[in-house]
C-alpha cells in the first residue's frame, strides 16, 4: 500500500469525536453542494453559535469563507475577516485563525497582508488550516511553489472538505494524476454524493476536447443536482460544442426562465453562437438575426458591469461584414483610404511579434474616432539597436470606431501580415517629421490618440518603399497591393 493510501485509510467520519458532528457537517456541505445559498448562511451562523469544538466551528468558518469567495462578496468577506481578528486576539493558539485570515487576504487580492502572515506561519505547519494557507499562497507567489505539496508531508489527520480540494489542486499542477485520482476517490467515498471527483473529471475531458465524456459527466453531476444553474450551462456548452446547438439553447432557455435570474453575459454569449451557428452563415435566417440580437444583448449587460464588450462586438464587426459582402453593398464604397501608423513602446512591440498567431488576429486599439473600415495600419517601434525604426505587422480597419464609456473609443483590427522578423526602415522615418505624417485634426476633422499617426502621401510612399525593398514574402506583397498600397 503507498503512503497516500495508507494516509486515507480511514473514513473522514472516524476523526470526529461525535458522529453527530460530522452529519452536521455533511448536511451543510450538501447545501452548499446544492447551492442554496441562503440556507448554508443561515446554516453556518446557527452551527458557530452552538459549536462546542474549536476544530467543528473552523470547519464551518472555512466553508462560509469558500461560500462568500464565490458569490464574490467582498463586504461581507472583509467583515467576516474582522471578525477573525478580534477571535484571535482571544485564543491561545493563534495560528489557525491567523490560517484563515490568510485565506480571506487572499480572496480579497490583498497581497502585503498574505505575505506578512506566510512569513509567520510557514514554519508552524502543525495546522492542517496553516497548511492549506501555505500551499495557496505558495502555489500564487513561489516559482517553486507548485513542487512541493505541503499536505502531502502533514502527518496528522485532514477532515475539512476544502483542504482535500486543494490537495487535489495541488496535484493536478504537478501532473500527479494518478495521487490525484487516489485523493478524488477518497473523498467521494467519505463524503457521500460530493461532486468533487465528477466535476475535476468533467474539466479533464473538456480539456481534452472529448466533449462525448464531458457530456457523461455533467449528466451525472445533474442527477443529484438538477437545479444547479452552473451544471446546466455547463452541461449547455458540451452540446454546443457536440453540434446540437438547439438542444443547447433549448437548456440556456430554461436557466434564463426564472424572473430572479441576474443576467449572465455568458448565456446570452452562447445562445448568440449557438444561433450564429443554426444560421449557417444564411443572412435571412432567423437564426442570423437571434445571433445579432444575442451578441448586443451580451455587450449590453458587459458594458454595464463595466467589463470588455470586445468579443461581442468583434462577432458583430465580422457578421456586418459577411452581411455586405453577400448584399454586394457598393453604397458608401470608399475611393480613398487613411493610411496609419502605430507606435508602439518596445515592450508592446516585442508581444506583438512573440504572441501566437491566433493571439493577435483582431486587435482592439485606441485610435481616435476617426479610422473606418478598410483603412490600413501600420504596427512599428521605435529605434532598434542599429538606431532605425522598425516595422512588425500591417493590420486592417475592419469596422468603425465603437465607443465604450470607461475605454473611450475602440477600433477592431484584422491582421493583415506579421513579419518573421521586424523591417528596419530608414533613419529619416520618423514621427516627428512633419512631411511624412499628416495633421488628422486638420485632414479629419478629428485628433487620433496618442501614438497614432495618420501617413501623408509622402509618408506612405517611403515607407511603401522600405517594405517591399526588405519584404521577401511575394505573398504578403500581393496581399498588400490588392489592399491599395501602392509601390511608388
Amino acid at each position: 500500500m503507498s503512503l497516500l493510501k495508507k494516509k486515507l485509510s480511514k473514513k473522514v467520519g472516524s476523526f470526529f469525536a461525535k458522529k453527530k458532528d460530522f452529519e452536521n457537517y455533511l448536511f451543510v456541505l450538501k447545501k452548499y453542494w446544492e447551492k442554496d445559498t441562503k440556507a448554508v448562511l443561515d446554516l453556518l451562523t446557527k452551527k458557530i453559535e452552538t459549536s462546542q469544538s474549536s476544530g467543528v466551528s473552523l470547519l464551518y468558518y472555512r466553508l462560509w469563507i469558500e461560500q462568500l469567495a464565490e458569490l464574490r462578496d467582498k463586504a461581507s468577506l472583509s467583515l467576516l475577516k474582522t471578525h477573525l481578528l478580534k477571535i484571535s486576539s482571544f485564543s491561545t493558539d493563534q495560528t489557525e485563525w491567523q490560517a484563515l485570515r490568510g485565506l480571506i487576504h487572499l480572496e480579497l487580492d490583498e497581497m502585503n497582508f498574505c505575505s506578512h502572515l506566510f512569513t509567520l506561519l510557514e514554519k508552524k505547519l502543525d495546522s492542517s488550516y496553516v497548511v492549506e494557507f501555505c500551499e495557496k499562497y505558495r502555489r500564487r507567489f513561489c516559482e517553486d511553489g507548485k513542487e512541493i505539496i505541503f499536505f502531502s508531508q502533514y502527518k496528522k489527520p485532514i477532515y475539512d472538505y476544502f483542504h482535500f480540494k486543494t490537495w487535489s489542486e495541488s496535484f493536478l499542477l504537478v501532473g500527479d494524476f494518478k495521487s490525484l485520482e487516489t485523493v478524488l476517490d477518497y473523498v467521494e467515498k467519505s463524503y457521500a454524493k460530493s461532486p468533487m471527483k465528477k466535476e475535476f473529471s468533467f474539466y479533464k475531458s473538456l480539456d481534452e476536447k472529448n466533449y462525448l465524456e464531458s457530456k457523461k459527466q455533467i449528466e451525472a453531476l445533474l442527477l443529484n443536482y438538477k437545479n444547479r444553474n452552473d451544471y446546466q450551462f455547463l452541461y449547455a456548452y458540451t452540446l454546443s460544442r457536440l453540434g446540437a446547438w438547439g438542444s443547447s439553447s433549448n437548456v440556456l432557455e430554461k436557466i434564463l426562465t426564472p424572473k430572479t435570474t441576474k443576467e449572465d453575459p455568458d448565456i446570452y454569449s452562447l445562445l448568440a453562437y449557438n444561433s450564429y451557428m443554426s444560421s449557417f452563415g444564411d443572412i435571412h435566417s432567423v437564426h442570423w438575426q437571434k445571433a445579432m440580437n444575442f451578441f448586443w444583448k451580451t455587450e449590453g449587460i458587459l458594458s454595464r458591469e463595466g467589463l470588455s464588450t470586445k468579443d461581442p462586438l468583434l462577432n458583430l464587426s465580422l457578421m456586418f461584414r459577411h452581411e455586405k459582402k453577400l448584399k454586394k453593398d457598393d453604397s458608401g464604397v470608399r475611393e480613398n483610404f487613411s493610411y496609419w501608423y502605430l507606435n508602439l513602446k518596445s515592450s508592446s512591440f516585442g508581444r506583438l511579434m512573440n504572441a501566437e498567431k491566433d493571439e493577435i488576429f483582431y486587435l482592439h486599439e485606441k485610435m481616435g474616432a476617426i479610422a473606418r473600415e478598410g483603412d490600413l495600419v501600420f504596427f512599428g517601434s521605435k529605434e532598434s539597436s542599429s538606431g532605425e525604426p522598425r516595422l512588425g505587422a500591417v493590420y486592417q480597419v475592419l469596422s468603425s470606431p465603437l465607443w465604450d464609456h470607461e475605454r473611450g473609443y475602440e477600433t477592431t483590427l484584422e491582421l493583415v501580415a506579421r513579419f518573421d522578423r521586424s523591417l528596419n526602415l530608414s533613419k529619416d522615418f520618423s514621427v516627428k517629421s512633419t512631411y511624412l505624417f499628416q495633421n488628422a485634426k486638420k485632414v479629419l476633422r478629428r485628433a487620433s490618440e496618442k501614438g497614432c499617426y495618420l501617413l501623408s502621401e509622402r509618408g506612405l510612399e517611403t515607407l511603401s518603399k522600405d517594405l517591399f525593398r526588405e519584404l521577401e514574402d511575394q505573398n504578403i506583397t500581393a496581399i498588400l497591393q490588392a489592399l491599395q498600397l501602392k509601390v511608388v
